[in-house]
């Protein structure tokens, strides 16, 4: 059973987290022309900490990183913020604009941004209602892994600091869906379809509510926060990894937090299962085969 610390989780463990060059290295790695996003948990219910929340962020580079952190003053205020990034990947980027927050104005931005999207990534959520709930969400994760393994299926997967994230690249998606909300023919309805089918084949715990164009996801080796604990977002790089996590979960939960980490952190990036795969198999086993057209790789 999950031991949850007495004591609120140690910001000065957070700010030298943030402040190693390696961390900062890999999570830029995931914010080249997407958005960037610093929200403030859940749990958290001060009304004045809450509207610190903050979207539409510009982060290409280490300076980049640096200079949200000390606009948003996260450090200095004790922010708790989970790190984010966008599914969606635009042709130009998130806009160049003030870091000045209440002079910044998106509106336009954000009605208009479908039309800047040039890729998105497919993201399934096995969310766990809390931490002794971890179990059933490793095991949804391991059966849905293991049709993705026998269907031959490209996917990455991480733990995601209260359950797991399948993500698969969208250059295996199919690619005459329209990026616009809008239009009947959108990617983002074929995505919940092709969810739905799995949630009720393989598990409920798959999270339905999250396919719209502007979707976010935690940035893997970002620190996921709760109350009075967090855990380091941490992709499994290969089978053995994801094997192990299962033994003993609550175990291997506390070697996931940043005094005790598991692993180097350095270079260690992410990892692409079946990389040689494609969805053909997974759509026709779904009755989905009008889709396998827009294959690249069909």
């Amino acid at each position: 059973m999950y031991e949850k610390p007495t004591e609120q989780f140690d910001y000065n463990l957070i700010k030298q987290w943030y402040s190693l060059a390696s961390v900062k290295f890999e999570l830029i790695k995931f914010l080249y022309n997407r958005e960037f996003a610093l929200l403030v948990p859940k749990f958290i219910t001060d009304i004045d900490i809450k509207k610190r929340s903050v979207r539409t962020l510009k982060c290409h580079s280490v300076q980049h990183l640096d200079f949200n952190l000390n606009a948003t003053q996260m450090f200095l205020k004790n922010t708790p913020y989970n790190f984010y990034y966008s599914l969606a990947k635009y042709i130009n980027g998130i806009p160049n604009q003030t870091l000045n927050f209440a002079e910044r104005d998106n509106s336009n931005w954000i009605k208009n941004h479908y039309k800047f999207i040039e890729s998105y990534d497919y993201l399934i959520d096995i969310d766990a209602g809390s931490f002794d709930d971890l179990y059933f969400a490793y095991y949804s994760t391991k059966n849905i892994k293991k049709m993705f393994d026998d269907l031959n299926v490209p996917y990455e997967l991480r733990f995601s600091g209260m359950g797991f994230h399948f993500i698969i690249p969208y250059k295996y998606l199919p690619q005459n869906l329209s990026f616009n909300p809008a239009e009947n023919n959108n990617l983002y309805k074929f995505l919940f379809n092709l969810s739905t089918k799995i949630s009720m084949d393989k598990s409920e715990m798959v999270d339905l509510n999250i396919y719209d164009s502007r979707r976010i996801c935690k940035i893997p080796y970002s620190l996921a926060l709760y109350e009075n604990d967090c855990f380091i977002c941490t992709p499994f790089i290969n089978n053995e990894q994801f094997d192990k996590f299962g033994n003993n979960i609550h175990k291997n939960l506390y070697k996931l937090r940043c005094n005790n980490y598991l692993y180097n952190i350095q270079n260690r990036g992410t990892y692409l299962f079946n990389q040689t795969g494609n969805l053909i198999k997974l759509l026709t086993h779904y009755d989905l085969n009008e889709y396998i057209k827009g294959l690249k790789n069909e």
